[in-house]
């Protein structure tokens, strides 16, 4: 099966002619031989029963476009309103989720830019790494998994088949009532390269916890990124206001154990900086328990880069 990647989405107005237009711009790039295509759609907000609603195709079907094997393609796309996402849809791909989702929030006149609508083959590569950093997700072999057993008998009985985690299929994020145990769940706002995924567990004592383990090949200090969840994303698919809370991470460095508590409320999308710290070269790691004061804990990645 192909498998994608999506980058560099940009979303702007723009002057097409006499007209002001919405521009619509992204790279998609097929890392291997075999050929796929990928399903655009938009999605469009409406007022209606006294709230605010999105409707997915509305004034616009969706466009299938092909990518050959190992083909890296610049799209561009006009709109004459102004959508509130763009939905890439993969149908039969390596990826999960197969539905990649771009949220947009008010376009802005960019007058120095020129109105493009079409595709053309790019050189770009498709994943941009860099030598002096590490990073380690959730579906790395560096990831670990600490869910130590229930106590009592009863526990054991009620929660039978929550012990193993490691294998099980993706479940449905269900953020009002989070699992015991720590559970794999899929969202394109999580990272990853082709698999979009993290783990998810409810409060607890601390007890159980995830770690991200790393090897470094050159000491020297290094600052340390988490990468989060779009959290505003998350607020707007309720339609109600819910204190995320903190996450609370442990950093293991030279000096010892830090401490790091992360507020989720108003975290950016992406990469969040917990700190720096000097790491002499061997393994380092980094760690999240499951106490915390939030109605849930997720874990999805974390980067190491070399000052």
């Amino acid at each position: 099966m192909p498998a994608y990647v999506v980058r560099d989405v940009e979303f702007y107005k723009v002057y097409d002619g006499d007209r002001i237009r919405t521009q619509v711009k992204f790279k998609a790039f097929n890392t291997v031989s075999t050929d796929g295509l990928l399903e655009v759609s938009f999605e469009y907000s409406r007022r209606g029963m006294g709230f605010e609603m999105s409707t997915a195709n509305e004034g616009l079907e969706s466009t299938l476009y092909r990518l050959n094997g190992n083909q890296n393609k610049q799209f561009g796309l006009l709109l004459d309103d102004e959508p509130r996402a763009l939905n890439i849809n993969f149908l039969l791909a390596r990826n999960l989720p197969l539905l990649h989702t771009t949220r947009f929030e008010k376009a802005e006149l960019n007058e120095k830019k020129l109105a493009f609508e079409g595709e053309y083959i790019i050189t770009d590569k498709a994943i941009l790494t860099s030598p002096d950093e590490i990073i380690v997700d959730n579906a790395d072999n560096g990831f670990e998994i600490v869910n130590p057993p229930f106590n009592s008998l009863i526990k054991r009985w009620i929660h039978s088949g929550e012990e193993e985690t490691k294998e099980l299929e993706y479940e449905v994020f269900w953020w009002w009532n989070p699992p015991f145990q720590w559970r794999p769940v899929k969202d394109a706002s999580y990272y990853g390269t082709y698999v979009h995924s993290a783990y998810y567990i409810r409060p607890g004592d601390g007890s159980k916890y995830v770690s991200w383990n790393a090897r470094i090949k050159a000491a020297g200090i290094y600052d340390i990124y988490t990468y989060m969840f779009d959290s505003e994303e998350f607020q707007r698919r309720r339609r109600r206001n819910l204190m995320l809370g903190n996450f609370n991470f442990k950093v293991y460095h030279d000096g010892g154990i830090e401490e790091v508590s992360l507020s989720v409320d108003g975290a950016p999308p992406g990469w969040n900086f917990l700190g720096s710290w000097f790491f002499s070269e061997g393994d380092a790691k980094v760690v999240l328990t499951d106490e915390t004061s939030a109605r849930f804990v997720l874990a999805d990645a974390v980067k190491w880069v070399k000052n």
